[in-house]
């Protein structure tokens, strides 16, 4: 069974400084994986905030890698809706080997959805993170 399989795929509304930006999706909890903006690959996700992991997992030439690194990040916590900095500081190096391991470039992460955050306290909890 491959991770699209535990996936729901579906069109996740991702909170955007210009408002909601629907996307097709590959759900899994409270994570996905899509298209980047400029539609050059495929990143990961948070659904309640609409950040991207993009610095942290880089980004991915295929949905399928992006999937199976998302499937295996959903599992470093039970509650990715109320993570606070210290989790995010003890998750942030787990999430870079996992994105490294399933083929995450990180040389191309400055190309996509950087400032493209919803909230100035998004951004500041983040910072801690990427």
């Amino acid at each position: 069974m491959s991770a699209l399989d535990l996936c729901q795929y579906e069109s996740v509304e991702l909170t955007r400084r210009c408002g909601l930006r629907p996307v097709k999706a590959y759900r899994y909890g409270l994570l996905c994986a899509h298209r980047s903006v400029n539609e050059r690959g495929f990143v990961i996700s948070h659904v309640p905030t609409g950040l991207t992991l993009t610095n942290r997992t880089g980004v991915f030439t295929k949905i399928e890698k992006a999937a199976e690194a998302m499937v295996e990040i959903a599992a470093l916590t039970n509650d990715w809706l109320n993570l606070d900095a210290d989790d995010l500081s003890r998750l942030s190096e787990p999430v870079k080997a996992i994105g490294a391991k399933h083929g995450g470039d990180l040389n191309k992460r400055r190309v996509f959805d950087q400032g493209d955050i919803a909230s100035r306290a998004n951004r500041d909890l983040t910072a801690r993170f990427i």
